[in-house]
């Protein structure tokens, strides 16, 4: 059956967004610039060019970011970005030679080898594809919560835009990837409570566990889903198709971690920070986690922490750089204003923000980097979406009175101030401060404008010869 004019329009424009945001990301990255993402590179450029997880240039890019056992030197990151971006890098492999080379960050460019260097223009495809997948799971979110379309669009704009994300969108980090897998989980296991539907719940757990294979904080997100499961779903669940399938789809990326981590450090259950080559001081989980600063930490990961602390003025916590996030608490005080109680879906992102923001601020001194006060936890702040649209929902409806009508105008007009605010903050900070700050942040724009209208070209052959396939074999099976 066809789908009617409007859902084709309505599938046309979220194609032309999901390519126009990729063009964007990756027109703004500037490729490894520190040791955190060389942590990330030096393991994916050990995979595809040994197959062995040992890294072969940490010197060039992980030195300070990278483990030590046995006397080799592993990655200190989690594996699944590296991990992902090599299958990635396999599948489009024939693009390599065909792509233009990218401007790189200068003081880390001159440490490529020719090889890395063509390599880097599909690595960095990465955090642009991922930036576009989280862009358009925040709308799926927000429609599968009950807004409208326009409204999702707008929420998911801001998240972007308005916040760290857009930086991590242009930077081989682990975070925007973890966030698109971690969001497009729980929109299927939401779809699952409306469907029971077996591929949404395997394929959101599977997408959540992959989630944590790419960052192990967002583990905890499993707590309010498996409760929402439990409480809403379990008379679908609890049956052993469902449950045995779903188990299963949830050990799969659970078993590449421990088996990475056997190969690597000899113990399943050893992640590679018990092995920092230089922050000896945290090799356990009792070390590495501590809460007796929780409240001041929270602080900090909320306003900034003082220069007093980190020895520069650093303002990236989440309301500080975004101040525009204020929204929400529009309509958590209609909730509490008439007594009810929000979606048990809502109550499943929210839990999952203060989870995670929890584990984030149990680090005492968070390890460095130029986002230190709330990168642990970016991940979930697409997680504000169903509030942050609610709140926009609240702040459009028609009002009746003209004293409504003008705190509705009032609201808009700050809204939208505090949003520019967010942005232009979020846009000069794409760069962090030791790296080149070119006149123009658009440097790789006519590398982006060629590699990335290659990769659609591919992939849309990859889907016709599918599609050709597909119909092919049912032909025959017909005749």
């Amino acid at each position: 059956m066809s789908k009617p004019p409007r859902q084709r329009f309505i599938n046309v424009c979220l194609l032309l967004l999901a390519i126009g945001s990729s063009y964007f990301f990756y027109s703004l990255n500037s490729g490894i610039t520190i040791t955190n993402d060389g942590s990330h590179f030096a393991l994916f450029d050990s995979l595809v060019t040994t197959g062995n997880p040992e890294l072969t240039h940490v010197r060039q890019f992980a030195f300070n970011d990278s483990a030590v056992f046995d006397g080799k030197y592993y990655s200190d990151r989690n594996p699944g970005l590296a991990l992902l971006t090599s299958v990635f890098y396999q599948a489009t492999r024939p693009l390599e030679s065909s792509m233009r080379p990218l401007f790189l960050d200068p003081k880390m460019a001159a440490r490529y080898l020719p090889a890395q260097e063509s390599k880097i223009t599909i690595v960095m495809l990465v955090p642009a594809l991922s930036g576009t997948l989280l862009l358009l799971g925040i709308i799926s979110l927000c429609i599968n919560q009950g807004n409208t379309l326009p409204i999702a669009t707008i929420t998911a704009v801001s998240l972007i835009a308005g916040t760290l994300l857009l930086r991590y969108s242009t930077l081989f980090y682990s975070h925007i990837t973890a966030s698109a897998l971690l969001i497009w989980g729980l929109v299927l296991i939401f779809r699952f409570r409306q469907s029971s539907s077996l591929p949404a719940i395997a394929g959101g757990v599977f997408l959540l566990s992959l989630a944590v294979l790419v960052e192990h904080l967002l583990i905890l997100v499993f707590i309010p889903t498996f409760i929402y499961l439990l409480l809403c779903c379990r008379d679908e669940l609890f049956t052993p198709k469902y449950l045995l399938t779903t188990i299963l789809a949830g050990v799969l990326p659970m078993s590449v971690l421990m088996l990475y981590n056997w190969i690597c450090f000899e113990s399943p259950f050893s992640l590679a920070h018990f092995h920092h080559s230089t922050d000896t001081a945290n090799h356990s989980l009792s070390s590495l986690f501590q809460f007796e600063r929780v409240r001041e930490v929270l602080v900090n990961l909320l306003f900034g922490a003082p220069k007093e602390e980190v020895g520069r003025q650093d303002l990236t916590g989440l309301i500080s750089s975004s101040p525009f996030l204020i929204i929400i608490a529009v309509p958590l005080i209609v909730l509490l204003k008439n007594q009810q109680w929000p979606k048990a879906e809502t109550v499943v992102t929210t839990s999952a923000i203060l989870l995670v923001m929890l584990g984030a601020a149990s680090f005492h001194s968070p390890y460095g980097g130029w986002d230190r006060d709330y990168r642990y936890f970016l991940a979930v702040v697409p997680l504000c979406a169903p509030l942050l649209a609610s709140g926009l929902t609240l702040v459009t409806v028609q009002p009746v009175s003209s004293v409504a009508k003008a705190g509705k105008w009032l609201a808009l007009i700050v809204f939208s101030y505090l949003f520019w605010v967010s942005a232009e903050f979020q846009f000069h900070h794409i760069r962090h401060a030791s790296q080149v700050q070119y006149p123009t942040p658009w440097i790789n724009q006519h590398a982006a404008l060629f590699n990335v209208s290659l990769l659609w070209i591919y992939l849309a052959a990859l889907m016709l010869l599918l599609a050709i396939t597909v119909r092919a074999s049912r032909f025959s099976k017909n005749h």
